[in-house]
């Protein structure tokens, strides 16, 4: 029996006759040898069926899924059976290996053996060789590691992600037989902080997506069985209403009001029409709110949120005015619909809350797969304890975002990225909310007031905001209006950027994430005030006023006439 996640102490199998160790120092997945294998561990069994890759769940009494767990398989003869061990480990190794069957190959020092992004972690530790995405580490000697490239990452769907705060890495080495395709190269995945957004080119994207796709649906993720748990609620209300309807598994409501109450174990439940009530409670949930005003808490475990509709494929339309609740551990909140494969609409007031956990929150609608979003609700957003991707309104994966509402986002302890209004792929277009953004005391990674293009070949930006941004005592980027890569913008707010604490850069109007310049001619009239710290001031066009505070600063008025700068020691472009 594993002990729960919180325990410190090793867990004691008898000797084995061989042992064969699998580091993952982030996230739930070990990496097992590519044969077909049975395996148990004390009552519970598994069977990997063909795959590299296996889920351990984190609760109940599970080996844990935390960071900073330690797994790794032993096995006893031919038969291959295994047992799981979990123990502490504090930080990640100085070198790592992954484990490829005959010819593994070895992470560069330093980094993790996970693909760790906001939101949904699901770690991997192998996927194909892509034709035309696939060039030489400029590093490698003979036989050295090839295939290093930046791979995005699905905070969602465990496809690709637009997740602009994290670059994930694949190396590799040598041919390795796979049980899909005997030509294809095996990698492992590692990943680190960046300082800026990096992914895959068109070109690569579609192809990586679909051999990706194809390797977790064919049963490549899979649990470990464990004791059944009782399938009742372990409480008896719902936002302080008794349950209407009870369950586990797949629960259904009713196109009235309903209080829904989950199980312990891995619940989907929606709410459907009328405004509701759901808990999910613990274990990791698919809570569907549906048509209405709904309020709904996941509970501990890793759940995802949606306050509205949710489709495969198709338009939804949605907009209520929802309370989201995500709770302990790494939760994905959206306030109103979303779809896998077409447009979404919605822009409900809605109260989405993170809690402890690396979440992602998204104040209106989101469309993963070839189709815009839309919808601008005036939201509040609190991210909680943990690193957070917060955006106050709609993000479209592929395609356009529109929609602006006056949002409210908050950040806590940990590294947020928070964006005001929407994210596209393409354009993201709205007369821009009057935001009020403020990253925490603890600071966070960086803060855009308006839009963010996540494409490096995106193409537009158009409204802004007069935003409030706020930031905190990290080294944080804070950007006034927009963030784009080569895009076009057109409009720039008035917005008020304090950098308190850190060293902190900060720009007034529209920006690029790659270089500390300002694009576009549009410019507001902004207040940047630095605070503590070496800091960069960029104003942008507009009449602007720039204080640097204590410590030595740099500040640019650019391209306005009437700008003024106070406590600022290194001055340019102010009259």
């Amino acid at each position: 029996m594993c002990r729960p996640s919180g325990s410190r102490r090793a867990l004691v199998h008898p000797r084995p006759s061989w042992h064969q160790d699998t580091e993952v120092t982030e996230g739930p997945f070990s990496d097992y040898a590519r044969e077909r294998l049975r395996g148990e561990y004390g009552s519970a069994r598994f069977t990997p069926t063909g795959t590299a890759m296996m889920r351990i769940p984190n609760f109940p009494q599970s080996c844990s899924s935390f960071p900073g767990r330690l797994l790794s398989a032993t096995g006893v003869g031919a038969a291959r059976s295994w047992s799981m061990r979990a123990a502490e480990q504090s930080r990640a190794p100085s070198a790592v290996q992954c484990a490829g069957p005959r010819q593994p190959a070895t992470a560069r020092p330093g980094l993790v053996v996970a693909a760790r992004t906001p939101g949904n972690k699901w770690p991997v530790s192998s996927f194909w060789r892509l034709a035309g995405c696939e060039w030489p580490h400029p590093d490698a000697g003979p036989g050295g590691p090839r295939g290093e490239r930046p791979i995005r990452f699905d905070v969602f769907h465990e496809e690709l992600s637009s997740a602009p705060s994290w670059e994930t890495h694949a190396v590799g080495s040598g041919p390795a037989q796979h049980h899909r395709e005997p030509s294809a190269r095996r990698f492992c995945m590692t990943a680190h902080r960046a300082p800026r957004p990096q992914r895959l080119g068109r070109s690569c994207r579609p192809a990586f997506r679909k051999a990706f796709a194809a390797g977790l649906t064919a049963a490549a993720v899979l649990t470990l069985g464990l004791p059944a748990v009782a399938a009742g609620p372990v409480k008896a209300d719902c936002f302080g209403r008794s349950a209407t309807i009870t369950g586990s598994g797949t629960i259904n409501g009713t196109p009235g009001d309903d209080v829904i109450i989950g199980s312990l174990g891995a619940d989907r439940i929606d709410g459907m029409g009328g405004n509701d009530r759901i808990c999910g409670l613990a274990g990791e949930d698919r809570l569907l709110g549906g048509l209405g005003d709904d309020r709904i808490d996941g509970g501990p475990g890793n759940d995802i949120i949606r306050g509205d509709l949710r489709a495969d494929n198709g338009n939804v339309v949605g907009g209520g005015d929802d309370r989201l609740f995500g709770g302990d551990d790494d939760d994905n909140l959206v306030g109103d619909s979303s779809t896998d494969g077409g447009n979404a609409t919605g822009g409900g007031k809605d109260q989405v809350f993170g809690g402890n956990g690396n979440d992602g929150l998204y104040g209106d609608s989101v469309s993963f797969a070839g189709g815009d979003a839309s919808g601008g609700g005036d939201d509040r957003l609190e991210g909680g304890a943990g690193d957070d991707h917060l955006t106050g309104d709609s993000l479209a994966i592929e395609g356009s975002a529109t929609g602006a509402g006056d949002d409210v986002l908050l950040g806590g302890p940990g590294l947020e990225f928070i964006v005001g209004d929407s994210e596209a792929a393409r354009d993201a277009k709205g007369s821009g909310g009057d935001d009020l953004t403020n990253l925490g005391p603890d600071g966070g990674f960086a803060a855009v007031g308006d839009h963010n293009i996540i494409d490096p070949a995106g193409g537009s930006a158009t409204g802004a905001g007069n935003d409030r941004l706020i930031g905190g005592s990290a080294d944080e980027v804070l950007i006034g209006d927009s963030a784009v890569v080569d895009a076009t913008v057109t409009t720039a707010g008035r917005d008020l950027i304090e950098g308190r604490g850190g060293n902190d850069t900060l720009f007034g109007d529209n920006t690029n994430f790659d270089a500390t310049e300002t694009i576009g001619t549009a410019g507001g009239k902004d207040r940047l005030k630095a605070g503590n710290g070496d800091d960069t001031l960029r104003a942008g066009p507009g009449d602007d006023h720039l204080d640097g505070g204590p410590q030595t600063d740099d500040c640019d008025g650019e391209a306005g006439d009437g700008d003024t700068a106070l406590r600022c020691e290194m001055v340019n472009g102010i009259p």
